[in-house]
């Protein structure tokens, strides 16, 4: 069984919830204001098994202006929308903006539905036909079929049912590959069951004890009970409208416009890259940082709008554009989307998301508008290449999923191809993928960043491996397979934590090299009575600072060797004391703290500290007061 979402759309008082009782038996207006007043105020919802055997999910919206933030709860996901015009009164403001709305949603398919026909005569029902059809012509109603209806002599309703059936034999099937999606549209309590949320799934499979991420605010909870109108359900597939009882959850733990996800597919955001399009019928242009309305999903969102690549939207025209909002949404590349004005509130335009989590974009940047061009008009290649090129590093073929909203089998198709083209590599083999542009980039960044660190410190020859990849601010992963590439490339030396480009030489002054002499002589001079490094400085009589950066520079090169905090022996002292060590020790087979004193003509103070350096590089082992070869 297929599930088609069918919404109503038209003016106050065509006629729309009346239409719906006589095609399904159940009367939408719930609300007990709506009983009294005769008007839809908020959505409705219903359903008709058609006699194909597909089963139309049905949304009735409400018509009155100041119930159009309502409307657009629910129309957001229509496979099919019943165009509703009453005979007695022809096209009148909301018909023009609710068809205005239904455009700029991009839905593709619809039906006429001319209601109140006992109401009036032949010629005039031709003359609002008429004028329903210059209205619709150049949108996607120009070839609609139009049904006339009344529900007072039901007329209609069984040549509307066999087209409604028709139209939805022809409707894709919607995306059960992906992870679910349930936009959240209504929230209430049950007795004896807790909290209930209500709501079209537009992609996925639901099922009972999956767990739900709720979003924005990125609680987790998980499914008790699902529920369609035929009852309970195990689960639930794409295009089914649903109850859901969550488990845990306090009703105002959530809201209109809240999300329900597999946890982890989706997060939300503030920031949102897209293409908008603005009515033609509009009186003024748009401005850039205007004030808006964007409603997305069932959510209303307030926000500023950036215009990326205009100085100002006309009137019919369209642009690239960011808006920047003050609360958080979630939404993902394709999702279609309303804006209107913050005041007055009137509709001006629509469009599609382009980028649901970018960074925040000066206006005419080149690269941006060329990346946002490629994600409105690229080829799935275009697509995953140009998604992995914004990426900071590495990216999953789940992450790219989440992004690009495509099922991960069509991902990994064209992966292969382009894995074969060397354009995308593996990160990690099955895990993580980077684009070798991406790579060449980075890599260039780390041989940059350490160039510019050789240049501000020439008297060191190393830098900290996280010092660099800290000030990158890149992913352990992603940073280690761009080193290895690096190394394999011979441009970079890694020992241990510490690095440095291959062409790198600490490189004195003639100033400096005289100093680096006196300190490596003086340290020659004492051998094993080595000074310290405040003798050495009064010694050479010459700025402190500029002693201890060449210090330093001979302690990094092995020079100097620290014995122990503040104990430095010059590396040829330290070679000829082990040599006159292992002579002894070859000779005598062990030695003491003493007896070393004395061929080193030393004290205790220094002779210790170097046999423990030689204990600690495994050259001797101590057994009681004496040490022998290792």
């Amino acid at each position: 069984m297929k599930h088609i979402v069918v919404g109503t759309a038209g003016h106050v008082d065509h006629g729309k919830t009346a239409l719906i009782k006589a095609l399904t038996g159940i009367d939408t207006d719930r609300l007990k204001e709506e009983k009294e007043r005769g008007m839809s105020i908020d959505i409705g919802f219903a359903y008709l098994n058609l006699p194909s055997g597909n089963c139309a999910e049905i949304i009735d919206v409400p018509g009155h202006e100041h119930f159009i933030k309502n409307m657009l709860a629910g129309v957001g996901a229509l496979d099919l929308v019943l165009f509703i015009v009453a005979a007695n009164e022809g096209v009148m403001p909301q018909t023009r903006e609710h068809l205005d709305i239904l455009r700029l949603l991009g839905v593709k398919k619809g039906i006429i539905v001319i209601t109140k026909t006992d109401l009036v005569e032949k010629d005039w029902l031709d003359l609002v036909t008429d004028s329903i059809k210059e209205l619709v012509n150049n949108t996607f109603l120009k070839d609609a079929p139009v049904i006339y209806f009344s529900s007072v002599t039901g007329e209609g309703i069984e040549n509307l049912k066999l087209s409604i059936d028709e139209i939805t034999q022809k409707v894709q099937t919607k995306d059960t590959s992906l992870p679910f999606r349930l936009p959240v549209d209504r929230v209430f309590k049950m007795e004896g069951f807790g909290t209930i949320v209500t709501g079209t799934l537009v992609n996925g499979i639901l099922k009972i004890d999956d767990e739900v991420e709720i979003l924005p605010r990125g609680s987790k909870t998980r499914v008790r009970q699902i529920q369609s109108h035929k009852g309970k359900i195990s689960q639930a597939l794409a295009g089914q409208r649903i109850g859901v009882n969550l488990a845990g959850i306090k009703t105002e733990e959530l809201m209109r416009g809240d999300v329900l996800s597999k946890p982890g597919y989706l997060s939300s955001t503030s920031l949102i890259d897209a293409h908008l399009t603005l009515l033609e019928t509009l009186e003024q242009p748009l401005q850039n940082r205007a004030r808006i309305r964007l409603y997305l999903g069932t959510g209303e969102f307030l926000g500023r709008i950036i215009l990326l690549d205009k100085e100002v939207i006309k009137p019919g025209e369209d642009g690239l554009v960011q808006f920047r909002l003050e609360q958080l949404t979630t939404g993902i590349k394709g999702d279609r989307f309303i804006v209107r004005l913050y005041s007055p509130m009137l509709t001006i335009g629509g469009g599609e998301i382009l980028n649901a989590h970018p960074k925040k974009h000066k206006r005419f940047k080149k690269e941006v508008i060329q990346e946002l061009t490629a994600y409105e008009k690229g080829t799935t290649e275009d697509l995953i290449e140009q998604t992995l090129l914004s990426a900071g590093g590495g990216l999953s073929v789940a992450d790219l999923s989440k992004l690009i909203n495509l099922g991960k089998s069509e991902i990994e198709k064209v992966l292969q191809v382009l894995i074969q083209k060397n354009t995308i590599l593996w990160l990690q083999p099955g895990q993580l993928l980077i684009h070798k542009e991406k790579f060449a980039e980075l890599k260039k960044k780390i041989l940059d960043t350490l160039k510019e660190f050789h240049s501000r410190e020439p008297l060191k020859l190393n830098v900290s491996k996280e010092e660099i990849r800290s000030k990158l601010k890149l992913d352990e992963k992603v940073y280690d397979f761009c080193l290895d590439g690096l190394i394999k490339e011979n441009c970079i030396i890694l020992e241990k934590d510490k690095m440095r480009l291959t062409e790198h030489r600490i490189r004195y002054t003639p100033e400096q090299e005289k100093i680096k002499i006196q300190i490596e002589n003086f340290y020659l001079k004492e051998q094993f009575t080595p000074p310290i490094i405040e003798e050495v400085i009064a010694n050479l009589k010459t700025k402190p600072e500029a002693v201890t950066g060449i210090f330093s520079s001979l302690l990094e090169v092995g020079t100097l060797v620290e014995l122990e905090k503040g104990m430095f022996l010059h590396r040829d002292s330290l070679e000829k004391a082990r040599q006159i060590l292992k002579d002894y020790l070859t000779k005598n087979g062990s030695i003491t703290v003493s007896e070393y004193r004395q061929l080193l003509n030393s004290s205790r103070k220094y002779t210790l500290p170097i046999l423990q350096y030689f204990d600690t590089i495994k050259f001797t082992k101590r057994i009681a007061d004496k040490r022998i070869l290792a």
